[in-house]
């Protein structure tokens, strides 16, 4: 059996990303001992700051994906390496970016969406699956069912005890 060829970089990309860097912060030079390097895929993710080994991490498979390129994942990746990782993804987070974005003349970064509020299963009736007899099926008077391999009476206590 052939075995795959592990992935490889196309190119080192700090030099661009120093050129970024000198076009936002033209006063500042480049963090000491900072570097940036590809990485094949991350699974959703575009880029990723490891702090305590100086490095930033961007995805070579989503360099393009949710309609930002590799200059915008830079942009916030810069602001994770310049605010440390006390500074979560907020609305003092989303202010600094955005500022970013304005000084390259990029389009701001969007309002995320609101989340609804997270439900809480409350699994009201308890069935065996019909096709097979050893899994435990518990609906959700919002519909969701989820399937045990034992049977789980709490489930039913439990929605019990907070209906009252």
């Amino acid at each position: 059996m052939k075995r795959r060829r592990r992935w490889q970089a196309p190119n080192n990309p700090t030099p661009q990303a120093k050129a970024v860097w000198t076009a936002l912060f033209p006063r500042e030079p480049w963090p000491k001992g900072w570097r940036v390097q590809w990485v094949g895929f991350m699974r959703g993710a575009q880029g990723l700051t490891i702090y305590r080994e100086r490095r930033v991490l961007l995805s070579w498979g989503d360099r393009n994906r949710h309609g930002s390129g590799p200059v915008e994942t830079l942009l916030h990746e810069f602001v994770h390496m310049r605010a440390g990782h006390e500074l979560r993804h907020g609305p003092e987070f989303r202010a600094m970016t955005n500022r970013l974005h304005a000084r390259l003349g990029l389009d701001p970064e969007p309002e995320p969406t609101p989340q609804p509020p997270r439900h809480r299963h409350r699994y009201i009736t308890e069935r065996q699956h019909p096709a097979n007899p050893g899994v435990w099926m518990y609906t959700c008077d919002c519909g969701y069912t989820v399937h045990w391999f034992r049977r789980r009476p709490e489930l039913i206590k439990l929605a019990e005890y907070a209906a009252g």
